[in-house]
């Protein structure tokens, strides 16, 4: 029996629903999880991922600013964040968030490709 009140029980929850391929399970348990421990940005970016991966772009933004509002070096959140801005073709935000993410940590190769990638749209 899952304990109503453990934001890692649900958490983990989610993440066994996200290997399974239960998107919206894993969203409502990272919500749930968010309810319990409304500062833990893992689980605002948690959700935005399910979102990204339902296409609900609006939403998934939200949940990524949540996560970085929380923790605004959170390298994860704001790489995603930046891949909802290109997805949506807001370009120059993909660009300033991923220049962020560089600013914290040079090295992310993540950032870096996604960065010469849409950089190259413009050349």
């Amino acid at each position: 029996m899952l304990n109503p009140h453990s934001s890692r029980a649900y958490y983990n929850l989610g993440y066994a629903y996200v290997l399974s391929g239960k998107i919206e399970d894993a969203l409502h348990a990272f919500r749930q999880t968010s309810k319990i421990e409304p500062r833990f940005s893992q689980s605002f970016n948690n959700q935005g991922w399910c979102l990204w991966q339902l296409k609900r772009y609006a939403e998934a933004e939200e949940a990524f600013k949540r996560a970085i509002e929380i923790d605004p070096n959170f390298l994860e959140a704001l790489y995603n964040l930046s891949m909802i801005y290109k997805l949506t073709g807001r370009y120059d935000e993909a660009i300033k968030a991923l220049k962020t993410v560089l600013e914290i940590n040079p090295q992310y190769p993540k950032a870096q490709e996604q960065l010469k990638e849409i950089e190259s749209l413009f050349l």
